[in-house]
């Protein structure tokens, strides 16, 4: 009996890292969504928010996301995320001394792809006016393969991410 419930114990903590680890490879893809946006005068227009999730390793991934909002402002950021349990979560390594870190977090649910930004740096440093990251996202069904990928991984944004994450490109 008890040989039986430390092979269940086992198979289970295993089963948990392997959840962990498959974020990076599951996430992986673009993910994309049109919408009808518009001006304070009233003009409308097309909008398009963008993610990419480009795995890295098991434990993290390169991350960019262009979101629009009205009025033309947007939030634009290209990251490298670490897994930290059911989040990828970007930490800025050297903020300056005279504001806080801008800590993201990307999470999955089952319709949804959500950026958390609690203490709201990361909206400051990365976003317009009427941008904001927190509780920004994206629908789960539209993620598709990144059918650009070398000149996504040739590009300034990729290249940026992987120098201020200390890795190389």
């Amino acid at each position: 009996m008890l040989r039986g419930a430390l092979a269940f114990v086992v198979i289970a903590w295993c089963a948990g890292l392997a959840r962990a680890s498959d974020i990076t490879s599951e996430w992986a893809g673009v993910y994309k969504h049109r919408f009808e946006n518009a001006t304070v005068d009233g003009d409308r227009y097309e909008s398009e928010d963008v993610f990419e999730i480009v795995e890295l390793d098991s434990d993290a991934a390169y991350v960019r996301a262009r979101l629009a909002f009205s009025n033309g402002h947007s939030c634009s950021i290209h990251v490298v995320a670490r897994v930290e349990g059911d989040a990828l979560v970007y930490r800025e390594r050297a903020p300056p001394s005279y504001r806080g870190q801008c800590v993201l977090t990307l999470r999955r649910t089952d319709t949804q792809m959500r950026f958390d930004d609690a203490e709201g740096q990361c909206t400051l440093d990365h976003c317009g006016a009427r941008g904001s990251f927190n509780g920004s996202g994206l629908p789960t069904a539209s993620q598709r393969r990144i059918r650009y990928m070398q000149r996504l991984l040739a590009s300034r944004e990729y290249a940026e991410a992987l120098q201020e994450a200390g890795r190389e490109p």
